[in-house]
């Protein structure tokens, strides 16, 4: 029995990668690796693809990437054809956006940090370790999503198993919002609208929009519980990029009928 981890799809979006991990221990203990993946096309002649082993991956343009469990290696499919690349560092995650082809952010296990890394014609990766955003002790990776606005710029959503962040595209945070304790404040996902960030708990939708053109940097919360977003949570803001910006606060209930 699986579930799925994750979905990926490519752009446009004709096919997507569904990641899997096998549900009970003793069921991939026997057959094979915890973690597959599965590429389906969905549009023109639609196809299911078998599952292989892997962990995480993405799309770059035409061609698709999936992570090894072990972190050490990639295994790069372009027109159908695999090509497996060994990594230089362990990768516990990537990240791949189509706007920037040939680059992806990758989660460094050993150093608990996001970076980029980029590939040439030859298919290799070349790591950067020099501008690095290092999470926390004890902080995980949950997600990363990138969008790009024609008046807000290009910023990169990312949430952790303790915060969500806006990051700038060097991977400097502009904005975070800690979760607690309560499960029922531990954030799930993420989803960009637009210009603005959407992010859930259990029973709370919560948005953070950025507008260079309006010069603010808007928090709202729906929630349809006793739960009071602004006592519990905080918002923090980037010293440099707060001379700029102002935080609008405002609690709106969704109606009960």
């Amino acid at each position: 029995m699986y579930r799925i981890t994750a979905t990926r799809f490519s752009s446009p979006p004709d096919s997507v990668l569904i990641f899997y991990e096998r549900a009970s221990v003793s069921s991939y203990t026997q057959a094979g690796s915890r973690f597959q993946v599965q590429k389906v096309t969905i549009k023109g002649k639609a196809s299911v693809g078998a599952l292989v082993d892997g962990i995480d991956g993405g799309w770059l343009n035409d061609r698709y990437l999936i992570l090894h469990e072990d972190g050490q290696s990639i295994t790069l499919y372009s027109n159908g054809s695999p090509e497996t690349i060994p990594l230089s560092i362990r990768a516990a995650r990537v990240f791949c956006f189509n706007a920037n082809e040939g680059t992806v952010i990758y989660h460094n296990a050993t150093l608990n940090a996001l970076g980029y890394a980029t590939t040439d014609g030859s298919h290799k990766f070349q790591f950067n370790n020099y501008n690095l955003l290092h999470l926390r002790e004890g902080e995980s990776m949950v997600d990363l999503q990138y969008q790009q606005d024609s008046l807000a710029g290009s910023y990169l959503g990312c949430i952790t198993t303790q915060r969500v962040m806006i990051l700038s595209t060097d991977l400097k945070i502009l904005a975070s919002m800690e979760s607690n304790s309560n499960r029922k404040l531990a954030f799930n996902s993420i989803i960009w609208c637009g210009n603005a960030l959407l992010f859930n708990s259990v029973d709370t939708l919560y948005s953070i929009a950025v507008s260079t053109f309006h010069k603010l940097l808007t928090y709202v919360a729906w929630n349809n519980s006793n739960i009071d977003s602004h006592t519990s949570t905080n918002i923090k803001i980037d010293r440099s990029y707060a001379r700029s910006y102002r935080i609008c606060n405002s609690n709106i209930t969704k109606n009960k009928n």
